[in-house]
């Protein structure tokens, strides 16, 4: 049997008091709902985890998260947290985009990133163009492989980026929160603004390359539509 003190290491003997975990899907006003989530839970019971630490810690959330800790929000797939996630206790909520335009925008914050730092380690792809950037693998279906494991209507709230506005203040009446100020954080539309208009061609092409995301999106905007998006 492992020891105590093994178990505090790991984290496994630590309770959390986590009352919502919120996947930020890239480029899908993730940003603008985490500071809106302080302003509601207090900074210092709020954590983000960015991707890289998310990659770092894969299973092992319990090593970041503190028992006064109530909101975890970061670029971490649901099969990533799932230990922490119980349903009884913790509301799952995350923002989806249409597919198309959130793949330019990712292409837009990754370049303007690269060129704005000569020491990222993506340095040598400060040229890369849309086109060569949406056709990796690790580009395509971002929104689907961070919500892998888990079905749309299990989470207890979806939203959609283009209607934030209002999918935020039915977020907010579900959840009882006071009314929130709207936020528009780390948006690219200054430096998008220096880039030629992307073709039809390219955008039916990047289209093509995110069919699994071009699904999800399409029942998203049903389910939007047809039924409570709340569980």
């Amino acid at each position: 049997m492992i020891n105590a003190r093994l178990q505090k290491f790991f984290g496994r003997s630590r309770p959390n008091n986590l009352e919502l975990i919120s996947i930020h899907i890239p480029k899908t006003a993730g940003t603008s709902f985490y500071a809106i989530l302080q302003d509601i839970y207090g900074k210092s019971h709020s954590i983000e985890v960015k991707r890289e630490q998310a990659r770092a810690n894969a299973g092992r959330f319990q090593r970041i998260v503190q028992p006064e800790h109530r909101v975890l929000h970061g670029h971490f797939h649901f099969e990533e947290i799932r230990n922490l996630y119980d349903p009884t206790k913790v509301k799952l909520v995350s923002w989806l985009r249409e597919p198309v335009s959130r793949v330019i925008s990712n292409y837009y914050f990754f370049n303007r990133n690269v060129n704005e730092d000569p020491n990222h380690s993506e340095w040598h792809r400060r040229e890369e163009s849309l086109a060569v950037y949406a056709q990796y693998e690790e580009n395509r279906n971002r929104m689907s492989k961070f919500l892998q494991g888990i079905e749309l209507q299990d989470l207890f709230f979806f939203g959609i980026q283009e209607y934030f506005e209002e999918d935020l203040i039915r977020l907010r009446v579900n959840m009882g929160w006071p009314a929130v100020q709207s936020r528009s954080e780390n948006t690219n539309r200054a430096y998008q603004s220096k880039f030629p208009p992307v073709s039809e061609d390219l955008k039916e092409q990047i289209r093509a390359w995110n069919e699994a995301d071009v699904q999800l999106y399409e029942r998203a905007m049903k389910l939007r539509k047809t039924s409570n998006p709340f569980r």
